[in-house]
């Protein structure tokens, strides 16, 4: 349903049984040709449901699936695509609006490292203390293994970025997904731009040649009344008003609720 008053437009779609985790707009509201896209997040580990509506329709169109864990970052609308983001292999679950059909583009690097290791393993033919010694190097890399917490998909340059906090915040990952071969790789500087990123909404800023804002990823946390960004040319967050630099989050807030708006 479409309501205007005098300045604003304001719209009202079908109710749903359980609230959206995110949802994102294949274009402006206005337009009859808007698709609404939402993500449930499901109540079993690895499924996940989307709702997909297209204005003047009465009904959300509702479809499960299986083996994927989504990540709590809004899907991306890329080349009439969206991609959505799965946070436990970094895959995309990439969705159809205009014939409902869904793909899986990229994979888990852990998965196919791990099998090949195991390959390795099995035509050893070494003695006993090799394999000891093998699994003692398993146990290490137990201990420093990687533990993603934080996923923020944003659009640059019609590209896809992908923005990954880990090991409690002490390690900031951007990398960038590559189509056509269909995995990560990673981008060591933003040049002149800058990322504002948070739960909600993320977004790439031109800053233009000698701006302070260059190489920079803004987050929704603050370190008491001054917010904080990331800087890749340090490797360290910082706040806004300057007093606290750290290399790692530690005491610092987040606005869960909270989304980056950019000005048109």
């Amino acid at each position: 349903m479409l309501a205007k008053t005098e300045k604003h437009f304001k719209f009202q779609l079908p109710p749903t049984k359980e609230p959206f985790d995110s949802v994102c707009f294949t274009s402006p509201p206005t337009r009859s040709d808007c698709f609404v896209f939402g993500i449930f997040r499901s109540s079993h580990s690895c499924k996940t449901e989307y709702g997909l509506i297209r204005f003047g329709d009465e009904e959300w169109k509702i479809e499960l699936y299986d083996g994927f864990m989504y990540a709590n970052c809004p899907p991306v609308f890329h080349n009439g695509l969206y991609y959505c983001l799965d946070g436990e292999c970094r895959s995309f679950r990439v969705y159809d609006p205009t014939n409902d059909a869904s793909t899986i583009c990229g994979h888990c690097p852990q998965t196919i490292e791990d099998s090949d290791d195991g390959e390795e393993k099995n035509g050893d033919e070494d003695g006993d203390e090799d394999g000891d010694e093998d699994e003692d190097e398993d146990e290490d890399e137990d201990e420093e293994e990687e533990v993603t917490h934080e996923f923020y998909v944003v659009q640059v340059d019609g590209e896809i970025w992908g923005v990954f906090v880990m090991n409690n915040d002490r390690k900031v990952e951007i990398l960038k997904f590559d189509l056509s071969e269909k995995c990560w790789n990673k981008v060591e500087s933003l040049g002149d731009k800058c990322l504002y990123v948070s739960p909600n909404g993320s977004f790439a800023e031109d800053c233009g040649d000698g701006s302070d804002k260059a190489n920079k990823i803004y987050f929704n946390k603050f370190h008491g009344k001054n917010g904080v960004w990331y800087s890749l040319s340090s490797g360290m967050y910082h706040s806004v008003g300057g007093d606290f630099a750290s290399k790692d989050a530690y005491g610092l807030t987040q606005v869960d609720y909270s989304t980056w708006i950019k000005s048109t």
